[in-house]
């Protein structure tokens, strides 16, 4: 039986954006892998090995962990070479491709795979699923379709249509890359999208949305199949960067969700569960083993109804709502809910600042029942946090 290898390389939206073999992450992507190179413990499929530093404190922390969460298995961690793995990396792309080969490791997939996965990760993947679900299921509501601009006078025309719009660019991270252009103000963004279009080659343009909430349906794919595996619902910061999730079973998440914004909607949202798992299949390379999140929206319409976007955006990738569904599942309490938080501290005095306000962790039932959990070991030159927080 082949082991798993998890690898987390958050930068993998920069690096197929860059689409070359040998991409170089730029700091603050390289110090967000190094500190929380652990992450995938909390999702993994045990036993397993991680690509992370076998040094004093991961091995601690694991330790510590496995002892007061006996739902997380057996974990492995160090450099690896040669050996006949089941690579899960948080996202593919050629830069990670090169990265397994020049360690020796076995990949399932091929460079031409990897250039195919990234013409699909490009943002228009959106239009593709719109237009799918136009055509397999027609009951299900949709918001206008976007549209796929290449020139400046294309933009002007979708402003003028849209009046208040989005504009993103093709490949980019972490809520990076999407900016609110208003009609009567469009000619001060004229530079910044020029330069896109000459970067990336293209703009999506769609509607502005009256957002109520942000959430998302993670599968995985794997054997032609796309698996639902879970809910998230979660917050950004105002520069659309992740912020928070909540944590709790996915069968809480899904009622919240079903409650509070599907039934006003008048959708099922077991449809469109089953609705997203088929469109991912009609485009994903038969040969694709991994995590898809599917990025979708509950907002309000021009005369106050619920409605829902089931289709902000196709994360070819692990997300952080696949991280917070598996604590859902495996750690927070089933008679609480949680919050996941992943945090930037720019100094070392700003981290012991945020340490100072974490309340100390309570385990019950081998479950976390309140407190804050570091879902990372952290050490003085820890700059981002990924935390678990449960209120008494």
């Amino acid at each position: 039986m082949q082991k798993q290898l998890y690898i987390f390389n958050p930068e993998n939206d920069l690096a197929l954006a860059s689409g070359t073999k040998n991409y170089t992450a730029p700091a603050h992507a390289s110090q967000l892998r190094s500190d929380l190179q652990l992450l995938p413990l909390w999702y993994a499929n045990y036993p397993c090995h991680i690509l992370a530093k076998c040094n004093k404190e991961n091995l601690q922390y694991i330790e510590m962990i496995r002892h007061k969460l006996p739902r997380i298995g057996a974990v492995d961690i160090g450099n690896v070479s040669n050996g006949n793995y089941h690579v899960q990396p948080w996202g593919w792309s050629a830069a990670i491709l090169s990265e397994l080969i020049r360690m020796g490791i076995k990949c399932p997939l091929s460079f031409d795979d990897a250039k195919y996965l990234r013409d699909i990760s490009h943002r228009r993947i959106s239009i593709y699923v719109f237009q799918w679900l136009k055509r397999n299921y027609p009951n299900i509501p949709l918001p206008e379709t976007p549209c796929l601009c290449h020139t400046f006078s294309e933009i002007e025309e979708a402003s003028q249509h849209f009046k208040d719009m989005i504009a993103k660019v093709p490949w980019s991270g972490s809520g990076r890359g999407i900016c609110r252009m208003k009609n009567e103000n469009l000619p001060i963004y004229k530079i910044w999208a020029e330069g896109i279009l000459k970067k990336q080659g293209a703009l999506i343009c769609e509607k502005y949305l009256d957002k109520l909430q942000d959430f998302a349906m993670e599968y995985y794919v794997e054997k032609g199949r796309a698996r639902f595996v879970g809910f998230s619902i979660f917050y950004n910061t105002p520069q659309m960067s992740y912020d928070h999730a909540i944590v709790t079973t996915s069968e809480k998440l899904g009622h919240i969700l079903k409650t509070k914004y599907f039934m006003q909607a008048g959708i099922e949202i077991d449809t469109v569960k089953k609705a997203m798992s088929e469109c991912l299949i009609s485009f994903l390379p038969s040969e694709y083993v991994g995590y898809v999140g599917v990025d979708m929206m509950a907002y309000r319409t021009n005369d106050n109804q619920i409605a829902i976007n089931p289709c902000i955006e196709v994360n070819l990738r692990a997300t952080m709502g696949v991280v917070s569904a598996a604590l859902g599942d495996r750690v927070v309490h089933p008679d609480k809910i949680g919050t996941m938080s992943i945090l930037y501290h720019p100094t070392e005095t700003d981290l012991i600042a945020a340490k100072s306000k974490w309340k100390e962790a309570v385990f019950k039932d081998g479950f976390l029942y309140e407190g804050t959990l570091s879902l990372v070991p952290i050490t003085n030159n820890t700059r981002y946090t990924a935390t678990l927080a449960v209120a008494e």
